[in-house]
């Protein structure tokens, strides 16, 4: 049996709160299926199915990191054409957070279990199945104080993924 898991960074309650009343003021005029807050994340690495020694080598990974906290600037909203995907990110990345996931990515290779993919795009999906044209625009920016990350599992339902945390584990100050 297999599991599917990503690194991820979870959103707090404010950070939610705040990126919701994004999604109500563009959903209108965007429709597509709506992501739920359950369900909003940034992944840093996704591994995709993985065996139950594998998860075991995810969490060691996890456990050896060493990363310090961060600010992330949420205040761009695009939509890739090709999957219809309307999603929130940043329009400076944070050098913090791209050593965050090429850590975890290049810690995972040396594990033996590397990610899907080394490219990294640090973003919140917002909405899927999109078809109408949207220009990328600025928002009003999210101040997300990162102290933590995740190793998340998905599971598909009738309703779309579900996902639980395994494991959190605490950045640096």
């Amino acid at each position: 049996m297999t599991r599917r898991i990503f690194f991820a960074l979870v959103p707090p309650p404010g950070v939610l709160d705040a990126i919701e009343a994004v999604v109500n003021k563009i959903h209108p005029e965007m429709s597509g299926r709506v992501m739920q807050r359950a369900t909003l994340h940034m992944t840093l690495c996704f591994l995709g199915d993985r065996t139950e020694s594998e998860l075991q080598t995810a969490y060691a990974v996890g456990e050896q990191l060493a990363a310090r906290q961060f600010v992330v600037q949420l205040d761009w909203v695009e939509r890739w054409a090709k999957n219809g995907i309307l999603w929130m990110g940043c329009s400076q990345t944070s050098q913090t957070l791209n050593a965050l996931a090429l850590q975890i990515y290049n810690n995972l290779a040396r594990a033996g279990i590397a990610g899907l993919s080394p490219g990294f795009m640090p973003h919140v999906t917002l909405l899927r199945k999109t078809e109408k044209s949207f220009t990328g625009q600025a928002v009003t920016p999210i101040s997300w104080a990162v102290f933590e990350f995740c190793l998340l599992e998905s599971s598909r339902t009738s309703l779309g993924a579900e996902y639980r945390c395994l494991r959190t584990w605490p950045l640096n100050v």
